[in-house]
């Protein structure tokens, strides 16, 4: 059952990363762009 919680809790966590990452994206373009460049 633990395992069934974190598996869900895991996608959400993706999906709100994901929409997170997204708004970012559109209202701050630049800075977005300079911490994908410093992550890799």
């Amino acid at each position: 059952m633990a395992g069934v919680i974190f598996l869900i809790f895991g996608l959400v966590a993706q999906l709100v990363f994901a929409a997170a990452k997204l708004r970012m994206q559109s209202v701050f373009p630049a800075s977005v762009n300079l911490y994908s460049y410093e992550k890799h």
